[in-house]
């Protein structure tokens, strides 16, 4: 990737350590195992890091914000790909909040959105996960407005952070 530092809120050695950090995350691999639900769980954790290294990089280089957009889309599609696979009720399942919930708060395609929708709706239905409810309120009302919205750029950049800050919502993603 090559980023313009110019106009960056970040200088080059922050430029080169998010680079250092996405490389090492895409580098990363899980050992064999007889089990492929564990690997796909690190691998939807894998993917929601480089989510959010996106995330992190769209607000320091705003030049490159189309670019890291679609990369995250693509790691969008890695964390529902990836959560398909762990099968349900499985214990893996248990910790399967933050890939989803970061995965939902970059999501723009419906199918991605309802992917994601019903797995999280199967975990607060089979296990009651009170924060897996209150992370996806945040997403159902993020999806409302990038669904409604389209055409507007506010609702384009509207993120899950700030419903959750309007909304005075706590938001544990354990």
């Amino acid at each position: 990737m090559s980023v313009n530092t110019v106009g960056s809120v970040q200088g080059p050695e922050f430029l080169r350590r998010m680079l250092s950090l996405k490389t090492r995350l895409k580098d990363r691999t899980c050992p064999p195992s007889p089990d492929p639900s564990p690997r796909q769980l690190a691998e939807s954790y894998r993917s929601s890091a480089l989510i959010y290294l996106y995330r992190v990089m769209r607000r320091a280089f705003p030049m490159q914000r189309d670019e890291l957009s679609s990369k995250a889309t693509i790691q969008v599609a890695s964390v529902v790909d990836s959560i398909s696979q762990i099968p349900p009720r499985s214990l893996p399942e248990c910790t399967l909040l933050f890939p989803p919930f970061l995965a939902g708060g970059e999501a723009t395609a419906e199918s991605h959105m309802e992917s994601l929708r019903h797995r999280m709706l199967d975990i607060i239905e089979s296990r009651g996960f009170k924060n897996v409810e209150v992370a996806l309120s945040v997403l159902e009302k993020l999806w409302r407005l990038r669904i409604t919205g389209r055409t507007t750029m506010e609702a384009v950049r509207v993120g899950w952070l700030d419903i959750v800050q309007q909304n005075g919502i706590e938001l544990p993603l354990t």
